[in-house]
């Protein structure tokens, strides 16, 4: 079984348990038919000294999460005391794996900012080839601190990591594209994010009364919440329904009481979430920059269409047999939009809809996909126990 050590920019933390929860569902699937260790580094303002905290999940028995705790800098250098102090305990725990568990077939950085510095020095000090997987949607233009507003010692590093990398991975290949037009002729493979199918599965809903209408989000500026309101606000509370979940507990409040007419369950754990999908007719997304959102994925393999703005992957995934497209900040095309897949909801044929699903975001099919990939680049020196 080939031994892959992950290491992680985002990964989910007891600081930020949701923070690049899609990377951890990514180690997961690869998990199936590979040893992964995962190494992530996050401070904490709050501690003091290094705390390690180091798991497996019974469910997962080839996968390990190293997750690290360590106080953040302090004084007028602190920033840059912080980078050192980060980069000084990143390197000690590699050091410590390679010593305890043998020397990794290949390192997958995940987010190159920062953890790509970490696999550029494992390169050069041990000669493991590494790979990338980038999510950050940040090379859009649209973006609040983008890739082309950084620093420029950041933009060399991103592409000096890309340069390095034996290979690149994106779950949309417009991101893939975005890489390449930064980092040069960098060859690069697709593989979709993971939907869990056993919570996330079709179950036949009943369609009386108002169609139901959900947005799942953060709230953050880029996913165009307000926009969204804005638009059911028009469109009468006899027929439409609108829910939104995942929102900070102050801005659901807010909410609340300026548009009465929203449901807001706040913030859900995931299987919460599963069922609110499988209770709901359409899923609505209007953000103005987006990659590949896990929740279409989720979407579909509960059988449920989906209306978005067309940024970023999301033309990979909505077409006209599960959804509809519309420009960004379009708001009539989006109520449009709405009311067409209302009136044509029976042309949404839904089991074909999560027929299609289950051959694209199930675990077993994304693992299998990544250690294909992975099987192009190193093969595997250890043997299967």
């Amino acid at each position: 079984m080939r031994k892959v050590l992950w290491l992680c920019s985002w990964y989910p933390n007891r600081l930020s348990p949701f923070e690049g929860d899609f990377v951890q569902r990514h180690a997961q699937a690869a998990s199936l038919y590979n040893q992964v260790h995962i190494i992530k580094l996050t401070p904490d303002p709050d501690g003091s000294g290094v705390l390690y905290d180091t798991s497996r999940d019974p469910g997962y028995p080839n996968l390990t999460e190293e997750l690290i705790y360590y106080s953040k800098g302090r004084g007028p250098l602190k920033k840059i005391g912080s980078y050192y102090k980060w980069f000084r305990l990143y390197k000690k725990a590699v050091r410590s794996y390679i010593s305890r568990d043998g020397m990794p077939d290949l390192i997958h950085v995940h987010i190159p900012f920062k953890a790509g510095w970490i696999a550029l020095w494992a390169k050069r000090k041990f000669g493991i080839p590494y790979v990338v997987t980038e999510h950050w949607d940040g090379y859009n233009k649209v973006v609040d601190h983008n890739y082309d507003q950084r620093p420029s010692w950041f933009r060399r590093m991103h592409r000096r990591i890309f340069a390095k990398a034996a290979a690149v991975h994106s779950v949309s290949d417009y991101l893939g594209k975005e890489i390449q037009g930064l980092a040069g002729n960098v060859p690069y493979t697709v593989i979709p994010n993971v939907v869990n199918t056993a919570l996330f599965f079709y179950k036949k809903r009943n369609h009386s009364g108002p169609f139901r209408c959900l947005h799942i989000s953060n709230g953050a500026k880029k996913k165009n919440v307000e926009g969204l309101i804005s638009v059911f606000s028009r469109l009468p509370a006899a027929d439409f329904s609108f829910t939104v979940i995942g929102l900070p507990a102050a801005l659901n409040s807010l909410y609340q009481e300026k548009y009465p007419f929203l449901r807001l369950p706040g913030g859900l754990s995931y299987s919460k979430v599963a069922e609110e999908l499988q209770a709901t007719d359409l899923l609505v997304i209007f953000s103005d920059s987006e990659n590949s959102p896990c929740v279409i994925g989720e979407a579909f393999c509960c059988g449920v269409p989906v209306v978005s703005s067309d940024v970023g992957g999301i033309a990979e995934l909505v077409n006209e047999a599960n959804g509809v497209l519309v420009p960004a900040r379009d708001e009539p095309a989006l109520e449009n939009a709405i009311r067409h897949v209302r009136r044509h909801y029976p042309m949404y044929d839904q089991e074909a809809i999560v027929q299609h699903a289950l051959h694209t975001f199930p675990y077993a099919v994304v693992g299998k996909k990544i250690t294909d990939w992975y099987g192009n680049i190193v093969s595997p020196t250890r043997k299967a126990d």
